[in-house]
């Protein structure tokens, strides 16, 4: 499958989009990209702020690409069964589904 990470240029590009309010379908349209990407990136990079006494998401292009940074240095340090965990490793068949030689 081929894809392109998201870029600190996109990054900012989303963060002006969404300060002038544009929707994600058409953040997405101006990038070329898929609005699931766009919306993924949003939810994925985006911080709880307090703003008039009220509490909301923003997204910020910085924090966004350190964000990405950050995951992409970790990432396959430890896997989704940890590193000394092997799923496999006590599987048995039931005794009623084991084959029998004569």
């Amino acid at each position: 499958m081929n894809y392109n990470h998201i870029n600190i240029n996109e990054h900012s590009c989303i963060y002006q989009f969404l300060t002038l309010g544009m929707s994600i379908r058409g953040i997405a349209k101006a990038l070329h990209r898929s609005p699931s990407t766009i919306s993924r990136e949003i939810k994925r990079n985006s911080y709880r702020a307090w703003s008039n006494f009220k509490e909301h998401d923003r997204y910020f292009p910085v924090e966004a690409q350190e964000k990405y940074e950050e995951r992409s240095r970790t990432a396959g340090e430890q896997g989704k069964y940890g590193k000394d965990k092997d799923p496999f490793n006590s599987y048995s068949l039931p005794h009623d589904t084991q084959r029998r030689h004569s």
